[in-house]
C-alpha cells in the first residue's frame, strides 16, 4: 500500500496516489483523461470530453441550494516530465513513484506532478464527497497547460454554466493570480562542421548536477542555481588550455529550471591537470554563491571512453559566448530608465506615479524622477575587467533585490514601523504595502 494513503486529508490523498500511478506528461494526457471519465462514470457524475480532450463534470446541488451561485474548480492534468540524468523512467509508460520525506511527499528521481494534480485532486475529492452541502458544481480539468495552455485556449465559450471559477494551480494561500509575466520561446541554431578529435588531446566529461532545477515560473525568484549556464561559466574559464568543444545537453523542458547539463571536451594531454585545477575552482566559486540554495551541486571533470567529434573551434567560441552572455552595463540602463525623464519607461515608475496621484500629488515625469533620484542608492564596487570579476557583478545584480524581498517579508518584524507618508502605502497591490521594502527615503536592507 502507498504510504501517501495515510496522509490526511485522506480523501484527497488518495486521488493524488492515483494520478501519480497514470502516466500524463504535457502532450500525453489520453491515460489521465481514460481515468477521469471512469471516475465519474463509477461516481455516476455527468461527464463531457470536448474537441481539445478537455474534461468537464457536473455535480448538482444539493437540496435547498439550487439557486446558489455555480462554481467551477478548474485544474489542468498534464506534469512537467524532468528527470535526473541517472535515473531511468520513461514518462509516457512508467507511473511516478511519490515518497514522503519529512513534512514533504516528493517523487524518486523525477518531477512529482503536484503541479497540478493535488489540485485536480481537490477537485475530485469534492466531487465525490457524498456529505458535502453545496451549491451547483462542475470541474474543468483541461490538458496541455504546461506546454502552451492548449486545452484553456481550446475551451469554447458556453461549455460551463457556473458563475465563480476557483483556478486550483496556485502556490499561496491566500493569494489570487490574475495574470503573468509569460514567456518567450527561442530555437537558436548553429551550423557546425563535425571534426576529428586532435591526436595529442584526451577526451572528458564536464558535469554540473544536483540541483534542485523547479519551475521557471514560480521557483525562479529562489535563487536557484541553472546548470546550463553554470557549465558556460566553466566552459568559458577553460579557454586557457585550449580545449575542443563536443556535445552539449543540458536540460530537458522549457519550463523547467535545469538541473544537470554535461557535455564532451577534448583537453590536450599536457593540459589536463590545468583544466582539473580550473575546474576545481569554479566548483568552489559556484558552491560559495549557492551555498544556501544548492548545497548538493556538483562540478566535476572525468575522463571519457571517447570523443566521436569536435565542434570547428570558431562556432564553438560562439556558442560558449551566447551561453556565458554578460548583459554589459544592464544597471547603468536600468537605472537610466528609472530615473529619466519619459513618460512610461519601467514598471516601478508607473507603480511610483499611481501612489503619486493617490497621494495627491504631482505625477508628471519630472515628479517621477525627482522622487526616485532621491532614494538612497547602495553602490556595491566589482572590478569586472577579468571574467571573474563580470561574474560577480552579474550574480549581486541578479539576486540583490529578490533577496532584499525575501528578507523583508521573512523578517517583517526588523522592519521600521511604517509611516503615513510613506509612498508605498498608496500602492494598489496589496504585496507592495505588505512586504514594505519601498520606504520614502530608500529601501529598506
Amino acid at each position: 500500500m502507498s504510504e501517501l494513503l495515510n496522509l490526511e486529508p485522506k480523501s484527497l490523498w488518495k486521488h493524488f496516489d492515483k494520478i501519480c500511478s497514470i502516466p500524463h506528461p504535457s502532450k500525453h494526457e489520453e491515460k489521465i483523461v481514460a481515468a477521469l471519465v471512469e471516475f465519474a462514470k463509477a461516481n455516476n457524475i455527468e461527464y463531457k470530453v470536448d474537441e481539445t480532450g478537455n474534461v468537464i463534470m457536473r455535480k448538482p446541488a444539493s437540496k435547498g441550494m439550487e439557486n446558489r451561485k455555480g462554481v467551477i474548480l478548474q485544474a489542468h492534468v498534464d506534469m512537467v516530465p524532468q528527470k535526473n540524468n541517472d535515473t531511468k523512467h520513461d514518462f509516457i509508460n512508467d507511473p511516478i513513484l511519490p515518497r514522503i520525506d519529512g513534512e514533504w511527499v516528493r517523487a524518486t528521481g523525477t518531477t512529482l506532478g503536484a503541479d497540478n494534480g493535488i489540485g485536480a485532486s481537490a477537485a475530485l475529492a469534492v466531487l465525490e464527497d457524498k456529505e458535502l452541502v453545496h451549491g451547483p458544481i462542475e470541474a474543468l480539468f483541461t490538458i496541455d497547460e504546461e506546454t502552451g495552455m492548449t486545452g484553456a485556449f481550446g475551451l469554447k465559450a458556453g461549455e460551463l454554466n457556473g458563475d465563480i471559477l476557483l483556478n486550483l494551480d496556485s502556490e499561496t494561500e491566500g493569494e489570487l493570480y490574475v495574470g503573468c509575466a509569460g514567456g518567450i520561446d527561442a530555437t537558436i541554431t548553429f551550423e557546425f562542421t563535425k571534426e576529428a578529435m586532435p591526436a595529442d588531446h584526451k577526451a572528458y566529461e564536464l558535469c554540473v548536477k544536483g540541483m534542485k532545477g523547479g519551475h521557471s515560473g514560480m521557483d525562479i525568484i529562489l535563487g536557484r542555481g541553472n546548470a546550463n549556464k553554470t557549465l558556460f561559466r566553466v566552459l568559458k574559464a577553460l579557454e586557457k588550455v585550449d580545449y575542443r568543444l563536443g556535445e552539449i545537453n543540458g536540460g530537458s523542458l522549457r519550463n523547467a529550471i535545469p538541473r544537470e547539463a554535461f557535455c564532451t571536451v577534448a583537453i590536450p594531454s599536457a593540459k589536463v591537470s590545468e583544466a582539473e585545477t580550473v575546474v576545481k575552482e569554479y566548483e568552489s566559486i559556484v558552491r560559495n554563491e549557492l551555498a544556501a540554495v544548492e548545497p548538493d551541486m556538483e562540478i566535476s571533470l572525468k575522463e571519457a571512453s571517447s570523443c566521436d567529434f569536435v565542434i570547428d573551434q570558431d562556432t564553438a567560441k560562439r556558442i560558449v559566448r551566447v551561453g556565458t552572455h554578460n548583459k554589459n552595463n544592464r544597471l547603468i540602463k536600468r537605472l537610466s530608465l528609472h530615473c529619466g525623464n519619459s513618460i512610461k519607461g519601467t514598471v516601478f515608475r508607473e507603480l511610483v506615479r499611481d501612489c503619486l496621484i493617490k497621494k495627491g500629488e504631482k505625477s508628471n515625469p519630472e515628479s517621477i524622477s525627482e522622487y526616485i533620484n532621491g532614494l538612497r542608492i547602495v553602490v556595491i564596487p566589482v572590478n569586472d575587467e577579468s571574467n571573474k570579476g563580470i561574474e560577480k557583478r552579474l550574480r549581486i545584480e541578479e539576486q540583490l533585490i529578490a533577496t532584499l524581498s525575501w528578507a523583508a517579508f521573512l523578517f517583517s518584524e526588523f522592519r521600521p514601523e511604517k509611516d503615513e507618508t510613506d509612498l508605498f502605502t498608496f500602492a494598489e497591490n496589496e504585496q507592495i504595502k505588505k512586504i514594505g521594502l519601498w520606504l520614502s527615503d530608500g529601501m529598506f536592507c
